[in-house]
């Protein structure tokens, strides 16, 4: 798991190649030689169209160097559906996966490049098979079509500080909570601790494991058995109905508030005129480091500490190169600190 936060989600290296096998060799994305098929949409938000694709922008920059290696990239976008819908719906599956399956041996002939793979519905008339209700077609795209799928790159300066951030925190945890932790931690107490976990144990309540469910055994066939769907007219299943659309729309209404939330709390933390502001003048962006400080830390108690944190920061990994010590001379000479660098 750490492995996969460090290397994945907050290092990013598989997009910028920097994974390593156990033989030494390194994975590059360009060394896909099978054609590449990503499924995207704009329902989903917790992989976005943008962040679906943008790998595509950042390992090869432009469409002409995906052909030069020769490689086929289709990406097919939704409108509306959810991040577990692409995988389970029943609509999507009897639409765009259908047509994915039906285009596989289509995909594997396409000349090198990037395209768009459209899904038209065909006229009520064209046929009552499978294949006669939808058309599939695909258009050439750009490195360009993709970029105006998002709004902006400035997100990429926040995650480059939470990034930073990440690393001193794994360099601090491995150094002095790790040891202990593996010392204490046997297999037995790790089973016990994983058994106890409320998203295990919401399942287990609701299993055989718990007696005060037992006679669900003996009725659940006869439920089974004696079913009795009943019509629409139903007032209880009207009611149901509404009950459901009712609690959908506001599960709806609390994810938005809380990603809203959420955003705007990570913007408040990692943003330029927060943490970013020390982070930044050593990882992304030291002009805006020192510009904001600038007016952020008015008085010379403030401003010492923040360089006594950019030093910190500086010498996270024990080395500081000429580069940096050019950045660390340029912010205390913006903090007026120069006596005191």
């Amino acid at each position: 798991m750490s492995q996969i936060v460090n290397d994945l989600f907050i290092g990013n290296k598989l997009q910028r190649g920097g994974i390593r096998l156990n033989e030494g060799a390194t994975l590059d994305l360009k060394d896909i030689t099978a054609p590449v098929v990503v499924f995207a949409s704009g329902g989903d938000n917790i992989t976005p169209p943008q962040q679906a694709l943008n790998w595509i922008v950042d390992v090869y920059g432009n469409e002409e160097e995906i052909k030069i290696h020769g490689q086929t990239i289709v990406y097919i976008l939704h409108k509306d559906i959810g991040h577990l819908g692409i995988f389970v719906s029943g609509k999507v599956a009897q639409k765009e996966h259908y047509e994915i399956n039906e285009a596989i041996d289509f995909i594997d002939t396409l000349p090198p490049g990037l395209y768009e793979m459209v899904i038209e519905k065909m006229p009520a008339d064209a046929g009552d098979r499978p294949e006669d209700i939808y058309l599939s077609r695909f258009e050439p795209r750009t490195i360009a079509d993709i970029r105006r799928l998002d709004d902006s790159q400035q997100e990429v300066e926040y995650f480059a500080a939470s990034k930073l951030l990440s690393e001193l925190n794994t360099q601090f945890y491995e150094a002095f909570i790790g040891p202990w932790v593996r010392m204490a931690m046997t297999e037995p107490l790790a089973k016990t601790l994983r058994d106890l976990h409320p998203l295990r144990l919401q399942y287990r309540w609701l299993s055989d494991e718990n007696p005060l469910l037992w006679p669900l055994q003996l009725l659940a066939p006869l439920a089974a058995q004696n079913r009795r769907p009943v019509g629409d007219d139903n007032p209880f299943r009207s009611a149901e109905k509404r009950a459901s659309d009712t609690l959908i729309d506001l599960l709806d209404h609390y994810r938005d508030l809380r990603d809203r939330a959420q955003e705007t709390a990570f913007k408040a933390i990692y943003g330029p005129k927060a943490l970013g502001a020390f982070l930044y003048i050593v990882q992304l962006n030291p002009e805006r480091a020192i510009e904001s400080l600038a007016h952020l830390l008015p008085t010379p108690e403030e401003r010492r500490t923040a360089w006594n944190m950019a030093k910190a920061i500086a010498i996270g990994d024990g080395v500081i190169d000429a580069k940096q010590q050019a950045i660390l001379d340029r912010l205390a000479e913006a903090l007026e600190l120069r006596m005191v660098a």
